[in-house]
């Protein structure tokens, strides 16, 4: 069961893992569409910097959350 685990769900991990010490460049509204696009710089595994997106499409009780790289 999910709820009783002491470990956070894999998204959550992924996440930290590319997001953590990263910066917010950019909050993006695509016009007349329920999707935001949130740019970061962070740094990959070797140190060097790299863009990534979360982007967050909010359709009624359907949700999409995703992590893109470039």
């Amino acid at each position: 069961d999910v709820c009783s685990s002491d470990l956070p769900p894999m998204f959550c991990m992924l996440l930290r893992k590319h997001l953590s010490g990263a910066r917010l460049l950019a909050v993006e509204q695509v016009p007349l569409e329920r999707v935001v696009r949130l740019r970061f710089e962070a740094l990959n595994e070797l140190g060097d910097r790299v863009e990534r997106k979360l982007v967050l499409e909010a359709i009624s009780h359907h949700s999409n959350l995703l992590l893109l790289d470039g």
